[in-house]
Formats: structure tokens, sequence, C-alpha cells
């Protein structure tokens, strides 16, 4: 998990006149284990749920799967799910995979096939697997597969980076330009300039190959941390720039500099 290392567990308790899953994140299994957070899950009193399976993806995010069956509800495949800035303990709304409608009717096992995996390629697909029953008779189960992501992890990470291409010092009311290059560069989505003060200099850039570029005159005398905050898409995650110090003078402090200052070539003179 880059800074940490966690396992995930789960197994069946009694909860109140119900059977619930008891599931755990514990970190730091390989030198001193530590419970992280742990809960029952039975978000109610009619259904019992068990042979739970669960699994964690790159970003922390939870995914538990089980069987539910109650007398008037045929063993069914279940899950629940919890992002990992949740509040601890805390585990979603209940989804059902797959309702089935059938009964188990003699005393043949049950739970060979439960497991929640998390798909190596992409560290955020889960995979479950788990039994049900379509009709009543003996060792009548059929297996089921289902995957699910959660949206963020699905995201590519994002890092953004603000140049402004000659200077950093500036004359009030003179136009520059900066420029937000985002990685990847298959980005899409906008970019807004702030000016580090909680003004928007240009909102809602539209990144073209991963950059954009906002030209501003509207700063008054002072010194500002500019910055650039990407928005992010369906597939890519927001990012913002580290800030990126400017100095804008007044028409008279930069009189009276030019004439001591080097200008870089290729920019214009203040």
């Amino acid at each position: 998990m880059g800074d940490h290392e966690s396992i995930v567990a789960s197994h069946a308790v009694t909860s109140g006149a119900v059977v619930g899953t008891r599931w755990y994140e514990i970190r730091s299994p390989a030198s001193t284990p530590v419970v992280y957070q742990s809960a029952t899950y039975a978000p109610d009193n009619s259904l019992y749920r068990w042979n739970a399976s669960i699994a964690m993806d790159r970003n922390g995010d939870i995914a538990l799967g089980y069987s539910a069956s109650s007398s008037a509800v045929h063993a069914s495949i279940r899950f629940a799910g919890r992002l990992a800035a949740d509040t601890l303990g805390d585990m979603g709304a209940e989804s059902v995979l797959y309702a089935g409608s059938g009964a188990e009717t003699t005393s043949a096992r049950w739970g060979d096939y439960s497991a929640m995996t998390i798909d190596p390629v992409d560290d955020c697909t889960f995979w479950y697997t788990n039994e049900y029953c379509d009709t009543n008779g003996s060792a009548a189960w059929s297996t089921r597969i289902g995957s699910l992501v959660f949206p963020a992890c699905a995201q590519n990470a994002t890092t953004t980076a603000l140049t402004i291409a000659c200077m950093t010092t500036f004359v009030a009311g003179h136009a520059f330009t900066m420029t937000a290059a985002v990685t990847p560069s298959s980005a899409g989505g906008s970019v807004d300039f702030t000016n580090g003060q909680g003004a928007t200099l240009c909102s809602a850039v539209a990144l073209q190959t991963g950059t954009a570029s906002c030209t501003t005159s509207s700063l008054a005398p002072g010194v500002f941390a500019l910055g650039a905050v990407y928005n992010g898409d369906a597939t890519d995650t927001p990012s913002s720039s580290p800030a990126l110090g400017v100095t804008v003078l007044s028409s008279s402090d930069a009189i009276y500099r030019n004439g001591f200052e080097a200008v870089p070539n290729g920019c214009p003179a203040m």
C-alpha cells in the first residue's frame, strides 16, 4: 500500500438472531500485527450472511462477498464494499450479484466455492465467485462469477506541472502566459489557473495533448504563488501543481529595475 502492509480477513459470527460476517483489516502483518479496523456486517436482523470472502485493491478499498439466505430468501450471492477514506469499520450498502431461486434439500455441504480476489493485472478489479441454487434438490447448486471496480481505483494517477517560458517578474497590466502540463499526456478534461490568493485567473481551460495555457494581465503589483489544478476526468485523477512564485511590479518599479537587471534571451523587456 506504499506506506504500510495490510491483510484482510472475514468469518461468520452470530449477530442477534441471525448470522453476520465479521471482517478485519490487519496492518503490519509481517512485523507487529495490529487490527486497524474491524466490524460485523449484519445490516438487518432478517438475513443470514455467511460463507464470506474479502479482498482489498491498490487504493485500500475493500470488497466483501458472501452467501445470504433466510426462511424467505433462497441462498443468493451478495456483496458490499467500502472506500479507503470511509469511516473506519463502515461497510457500504449491500448489492445482489445473483438471486437464487431454489434450495438445497439434503445435507450436502455448501461453501466449497467462495473467493473474492483482486486482479493482478490492474490491482483494481475484484473477481468474486460463490454458490447458489436455481432449483430445489440435492446438490443442486451452481457457481456464479462476477466482477466489480471502485471507479476511483480504475483512474490513472496524474501529476501537474506549471511553467512560465521566460521569467517570473512582470509588470502590472502586461500580459504573460503560463502553461500547465498534465501527465499522462492522454488525460482529458480541463485545468483551472489560480493566483494563490483565492482567485481564478483562467477557468476550465481544455487540455490539448496534455497541456493547457492561460494568458493574463490581471495581477496587481505584489508577490503571488500561482497554481494549476487539473480537474480530472472519467479515467484520470485530479492533481495540482506545486506553487510557482511570480513577482508583479508597478510601472515605476519596472522602469527603475530595467536598467540594472538583464532580460533573458527571447523574452520581452520589462
